[in-house]
């Protein structure tokens, strides 16, 4: 409602130039448990023309929204700036430096930031850090009884800007029949079912993820595409990198600049922001806009595919090494490689300094489908659109497969079912005396054939968790019992 009101209201937006602008409302979400633009595990600045009018799982990106452009985004890799609340920071204070930049194109722009709900110990720190840089004029507090020591640490940090503090009671209620995790799926599910837009309008792709067509990157080899792994948060051996990353999701980070984080590694000094970049962020803007006038449609493709995908031999698009790059192009003083071939960043200084937030950006995220360890390939689905990747490879940029502690998608595994069982269930109410169906049965064979699904027996305990479906991992991956052609 408050973006939706300043948007309303008339604003004298002027650029350097003397040419007026329309109005705007810049809004930098620090949330990463519950963002507004974005899917759960991400830090982004977005510029706003249009009004909000859904929660935030109808408008999971900005991709094809009429007028609202991500300007910058950064991948946390958790729903929680408790994980690492250095990096959590770093990435705050780049999304607000780049606000500032916008001012000069945008003068009469307002900024709405949405912090975490986190404000005690740590928390309360971070977010008097980020008060204290936005120079705000207004604080809204959903709260009318504290915690004392968060209301009086607030009013203080506030103080020298002369910021406002308003007191908001939070509209509580005993209805609620989603929680924040059913809110988090949801929002992760709307993101990962995004098609191509049309006419400037979100469009949702209903095919399960399972059965959506993949997209191949290479991580050794001729074809080579993915620069690095990295993982935030926790160390991970080498040798299990595969385990980590299987049926995942992970993040899709840019270099910007990689020099940058050589010279720090020699130098032991934090890399400052590069005012020569030329506006990075307006690199950015243009090229998700472009790329999501495209038409075409992932499910027009798709729609011809048979269920029983796992009979069929699926040609998936790739992505290859840059032209006129050599393997070379790939090597770096800060990779390593493992058993596998595969390269990654060993946790620590080298990989704080290659995703420094002044030289890194996020795309995105993506679910990693399978891994085809022959071909040394990983079968990844994302809405970020093929045009994207093209051009970060005219523009020679790199790519990093960033993992870290999102909640694994456990939804992902089971749509194929649902939609299934709702079709079944469908055709029993048409034909209640030719279905005799034993769901069980049903449900066992279903989840013998369905990799990484394991099926309970329900006579064995009569709580709900002892007829859930688990999650497994086999030693053996490979494409998640899909075959691929290239």
């Amino acid at each position: 409602m408050l973006v939706n009101a300043m948007l309303t209201r008339p604003q004298k937006n002027t650029s350097a130039d003397g040419v007026a602008s329309t109005s705007c409302v810049a809004f930098l979400d620090i949330d990463p448990g519950q963002p507004e633009f974005s899917p759960p595990g991400e830090l982004s600045l977005v510029l706003l023309r249009t009004h909000i009018l859904g929660p935030p799982y109808t408008h999971p990106t900005t991709l094809g929204a009429s007028g609202n452009i991500v300007v910058r985004a950064h991948h946390l890799g958790s729903i929680s700036p408790k994980d690492d609340p250095g990096f959590y920071i770093r990435c705050a204070l780049n999304l607000l430096d780049h606000y500032r930049r916008l001012l000069a194109q945008y003068p009469a722009c307002p900024l709405v930031l949405n912090t975490a709900g986190w404000v005690q110990g740590v928390g309360l720190e971070v977010l008097s850090e980020a008060i204290k840089s936005s120079n705000m004029s207004d604080i809204v507090y959903t709260s009318t009884h504290g915690p004392q020591d968060v209301v009086s640490t607030l009013l203080e940090v506030s103080r020298p800007s002369g910021a406002s503090m308003h007191f908001l009671a939070s509209q509580e209620s005993r209805f609620t029949t989603r929680t924040a995790a059913d809110l988090r799926q949801m929002q992760t599910m709307a993101y990962f079912h995004l098609d191509s837009p049309e006419a400037d309008n979100l469009r949702w792709n209903a095919l399960p993820l399972l059965e959506r067509v993949p997209l191949s990157v290479h991580w050794a080899g001729e074809k080579q595409a993915l620069f690095a792994i990295v993982h935030l948060i926790e160390h991970v051996d080498p040798d299990h990198l595969v385990a980590s990353l299987d049926q995942c999701i992970v993040g899709l980070v840019v270099i910007e600049d990689d020099t940058a984080a050589s010279r720090h590694h020699t130098s032991g000094a934090m890399p400052e922001a590069d005012e020569a970049a030329a506006s990075p962020e307006n690199a950015f803007m243009v090229m998700r806009s472009d790329s999501s006038s495209k038409n075409g449609s992932e499910s027009d493709n798709a729609a011809s595919l048979d269920s029983s995908m796992q009979s069929r031999k699926i040609k998936s698009p790739h992505i290859g090494a840059p032209l006129g790059m050599n393997t070379s192009y790939f090597n770096h003083p800060f990779i390593l490689r493992n058993s596998m071939d595969m390269p990654y960043i060993p946790s620590g200084t080298s990989a704080d300094a290659l995703l420094n937030p002044s030289n890194t950006y996020s795309l995105g995220q993506a679910f990693v489908r399978g891994i085809d360890l022959e071909a040394r390939c990983l079968q990844l689905v994302t809405p970020v659109p093929m045009q994207v990747f093209t051009a970060l490879h005219e523009q020679r940029r790199k790519v990093l497969l960033v993992g870290g502690k999102l909640e694994t998608p456990a939804w992902a595994y089971q749509e194929d079912w649902e939609r299934g069982a709702a079709l079944r269930q469908k055709l029993r109410k048409e034909n209640p005396d030719d279905m005799e169906i034993n769901e069980v049965e049903e449900r066992r064979q279903w989840a013998q054939g369905t990799p990484y699904i394991s099926s309970c027996n329900p006579t064995a305990a009569r709580s709900r968790s002892a007829r859930v479906w688990t999650k497994h991992r086999g030693s053996d991956t490979q494409l998640s019992g899909y075959d691929t052609e290239e």
